[in-house]
């Protein structure tokens, strides 16, 4: 089922936001909360039979670029993005340098901004958009490369 080039076959990416982006004039008193979303997620890929990275951005002070490197050297045959209200546009910063670096892999945005607006981010960033059922979403299209 796992094809052996790829170090994985989804590569889960919370993208940078700084604690200043995140919470304003609160950052000195802000902290970053595990990716919980993407673990479960994660989760439910691996029990499928596939191998996942996940990329915390934000928990590793990775910046835009030191991101895109990490995503690329995984070899992931399908990328998954987080997004929240406050980190949409950073998401849709990192989609963008990744298709200027040459990634032609699928790419999945989801998180709550997703969930509450999929009509909407569907429309303005044009990836694909996974809601409330993810982890199935991720096995099919997972499973759709392995074709």
């Amino acid at each position: 089922m796992c094809r052996p080039d790829p170090l994985c076959d989804l590569v889960l990416v919370n993208p940078p936001i700084s604690l200043e982006e995140r919470y304003g004039s609160f950052a000195s008193v802000g902290s970053q909360a595990p990716p919980l979303g993407l673990c479960y997620l994660a989760s439910s890929v691996r029990k499928s039979g596939y191998r996942v990275q996940i990329i915390d951005a934000p928990a590793l002070d990775m910046d835009l670029t030191h991101t895109t490197a990490e995503i690329v050297k995984s070899g992931a045959e399908l990328i998954g993005l987080t997004a929240s209200t406050v980190s949409i546009f950073r998401a849709s910063e990192l989609a963008k340098a990744l298709k200027g670096n040459g990634i032609k892999v699928p790419l999945m945005i989801g998180g709550p901004h997703v969930s509450s607006l999929p009509k909407e981010t569907l429309e303005e960033l044009g990836h694909t958009v996974a809601t409330a059922n993810a982890a199935a979403e991720a096995i099919d299209l997972v499973r759709r490369e392995d074709l």
